[in-house]
């Protein structure tokens, strides 16, 4: 009677973890608009591990930026793509990701994203006009997030 029960418990844990590695993961996209009067906006958010969360935002040349992330466990970070980003579609393992310039850590634009260039703030002033994507991701585990984007 025992053997039967380990063996049920064997599949059905196959079963989830099998179902568990076929999961695409997701990607939610959000478009940042400021209500009128307003330079700054706040996202109280989270992430599964693995998923993605993009904000999509327009900025011109000369304007300000400010960009600062805080999770409550410190496993949250951010990427921000300069105008001429492309989302590419997922791959085999059902993973988007995004092909670009980014800002580094000492405000720098990193070309085509060689270098790991995660961020948890960034204060700096735009030199290109365009749309710009924010993708924040969990470094480990489920990340709640708080994001607040200030553009003057």
């Amino acid at each position: 009677m025992l053997k039967k029960y380990f063996l049920l418990l064997l599949c059905l844990v196959t079963l989830l973890s099998s179902a568990l590695c076929l999961a695409e993961y997701d990607v939610q996209t959000h478009v940042v608009k400021f209500d009128k009067g307003k330079f700054s906006k706040i996202f109280n958010n989270a992430v599964i591990r693995g998923d993605r969360e993009h904000y999509i935002f327009s900025a011109k040349a000369g304007q300000h930026l400010k960009v600062a992330l805080s999770s409550v466990e410190n496993n949250a970070e951010f990427q921000i793509y300069l105008p001429g980003y492309k989302i590419l579609p997922k791959d085999e393992d059902g993973i988007s990701s995004v092909s670009g310039n980014v800002f580094s850590k000492d405000n720098k634009i990193v070309e085509n994203n060689n270098e790991k260039a995660s961020l948890t703030h960034l204060n700096t002033t735009l030199n290109i006009s365009g749309d710009y994507l924010i993708e924040v991701g969990g470094t480990r585990g489920n990340a709640d997030y708080k994001l607040e984007i200030a553009i003057q």
